[in-house]
């Protein structure tokens, strides 16, 4: 192989290399995204009910 090829070689490998450490990245993020929002999603349903309890125990205070 003349320098040149092996040049071009070696730059597509680091290409190839980059691209999936990219891939790699993308699919951490999108895991990390769906946690986040799965937690999210759940502590405003924790929030929700201890409102609603809140709101049952005001309203039997304000009948005594």
């Amino acid at each position: 192989m003349t320098e040149r090829t092996q040049n071009l070689a070696r730059a597509n490998q680091e290409l190839r290399d980059q691209i999936a450490e990219r891939k790699q990245a993308e699919a951490a993020l999108r895991e990390s995204e769906l946690r986040f929002r799965q937690l999210a999603e759940k502590q405003q349903r924790g929030f929700l009910g201890l409102l609603t309890y809140w709101r049952r125990i005001v309203l039997r205070q304000s009948r005594l």
